[in-house]
Order: C-alpha cells, then sequence, then structure tokens
C-alpha cells in the first residue's frame, strides 16, 4: 500500500481523534492535539459522507463539537482559530472556524457528537456533467510533427560491437558507445530525431540510417561520456571533443571496435627489457 503525505497525515488525525473520542468516553478532558484532531476529524467526516454540503454550515458546525468541559483549563484559550481543508461534493474548501471551543449553554452535558444542520442545496448544483476517469486525455485534431522547422541531418549508424546498444532521444550523439561507428565529425551537436523519452536499439553488427536532428536551447552539452563540457556552437569546443574522442578510441566511420587500439596503448613507450 502506498500512500501520499496526505494520506498519511489523515490518518494521524483519525487516530488522535479516537483517542480523544475513547477518553472522553472514560470522562477524561483532552488536551490540546486531542481536541485539535477531533474537531478536524469530525469536519472531515461530515465533508466525507455529503452531510453538510454548504461551506458556512460546516464553519457554523466546527464550532459545536466541543465544549469547554471537555478540555483541560487553557485549551480554549489556545486554539483562538482553527483551519482544515476538508472535501466536499464540489471539491476540497478550507474549513476556519473561529474560537471552536466555547461555552456550553445549560447543563454540561457527557460528550456526543453534535446534531448536524440541516441545509437544503438542489441537486443540479452538484451536477458536473459526464465524468471522465483519472488520468484521461482528450486530443485535439491532427498531427504534431516533432521537432518541426529544426535543421536535420542523416547518418548511417553502425554497431561493431559484440553485444546491443541503445541510445535515447536526446543524447549527445557524438558522445554515443565507442563500439558505434558513424561520422562523429558530422554528428557533432546532434541528436537522433526521435520522440522525447524513446530510444533506438542496435543489435552486434546492425546498421541503420538514422535521422539527427540539432539541440534546440543553449546548445550546451555536459556530462554525458564528459567529452565535450562545453557549447556545441564552439568550433573550438569540436576539435576539442573531436581530439578526445580518438584518443579514447571511439570508433568513427568505416571502423571497428575490435581493431581499433586505443590511442594511449598506440603511443605507449615499449618496456626495456
Amino acid at each position: 500500500m502506498h500512500l501520499t503525505i496526505r494520506e498519511e497525515e489523515r490518518l494521524q488525525i483519525w487516530t488522535l481523534a479516537e483517542m480523544g473520542r475513547r477518553r472522553l468516553a472514560k470522562g477524561v478532558k483532552l488536551n490540546y492535539p486531542e481536541a485539535a484532531a477531533l474537531i478536524c476529524d469530525e469536519i472531515m467526516e461530515r465533508a466525507c459522507e455529503g452531510c453538510i454540503p454548504m461551506l458556512v454550515d460546516m464553519m457554523d458546525y466546527g464550532a459545536t463539537i466541543l465544549k469547554t468541559h471537555h478540555v483541560m483549563d487553557g485549551v480554549p484559550e489556545m486554539m483562538k482559530i482553527l483551519q482544515v481543508e476538508a472535501v466536499f461534493e464540489d471539491g476540497t474548501k478550507l474549513v476556519t472556524v473561529m474560537n471552536p471551543i466555547r461555552e456550553a449553554e445549560g447543563e454540561k452535558l457527557p460528550w456526543a457528537p453534535p446534531p448536524i444542520p440541516r441545509s437544503v442545496v438542489p441537486d443540479e448544483s452538484f451536477d458536473v456533467g459526464d465524468t471522465l476517469p483519472p488520468g484521461y486525455i482528450e486530443f485535439g485534431e491532427g498531427d504534431i510533427e516533432i521537432n518541426a522547422g529544426r535543421e536535420t541531418i542523416e547518418l548511417v549508424l553502425t554497431n561493431t560491437g559484440d553485444r546491443p546498444i541503445q541510445i535515447g532521444a536526446h543524447y549527445h550523439l557524438v558522445e554515443a558507445n565507442k563500439a558505434m561507428a558513424f561520422d562523429r565529425e558530422a554528428a557533432f551537436g546532434f541528436r537522433l530525431d526521435i520522440p522525447s523519452g524513446t530510444a533506438l536499439r542496435f543489435e552486434p553488427g546492425q546498421s541503420r540510417k538514422c535521422q539527427l536532428t540539432r539541440f534546440a536551447g543553449a546548445q550546451v552539452s555536459m556530462g554525458m561520456n564528459d567529452m565535450t563540457n562545453g557549447s556545441m556552437r564552439s568550433e573550438e569546443t569540436r576539435k576539442l571533443t573531436m581530439k578526445k574522442l580518438r584518443e579514447h578510441g571511439y570508433c568513427f566511420e568505416g571502423e571497428r571496435a575490435s581493431n581499433k587500439p586505443r590511442a594511449d596503448a598506440a603511443n605507449a613507450t615499449p618496456a626495456k627489457p
């Protein structure tokens, strides 16, 4: 069971309110938290039941739940105002009760739930028309063209490795897996032209002609494989990125991962015998 913070707080209010009811049944006076929880719980339950549909009636009702002889000394003076959000039939409303704990008129009786005020509200007041399931989306007419008007190019991408490779929609393509062979020079500043949140999967040895689209916005690439880390509009950044890619053994067009030596290994000085 997964509860939201609001639902957890509702359970806390109910628990403390129920403790208050049991103590009142034994003649024990309530402290401040118990009194506040009991009043809030009664208001929220009446709103849920729909028996007090009008906010103004609920505010009046909130001042009849507890009397001064039901609580410890000093509690009424501490509770000058009480506010709680309750879910009515027509939505969530903030119920504000001023001086909710007042002197009893006449005999000081043991606690019991107060009578519910009667108010007549026409049924059409709550008519909201046909209800829709949670999460329903109503789509407009026509199709949505993603990346409309954006610069695009086509490149052939090949997986030269021995395991599947998946590339996400917003990954700076030039920094994609080392085993992917393609024109990385041309791919600088581009990403796959596919819907956000999706990806393309390349099986070992598989080649695909893919459409790419240029990044929009500030066009700054940070993180990923730590090859760019700068503006994709900068020619200096592009040159530095290509240099780092070759130094770290990334495949370019026509190359294969299996026979592509690392630059640092190729340039290493042989050990002396």
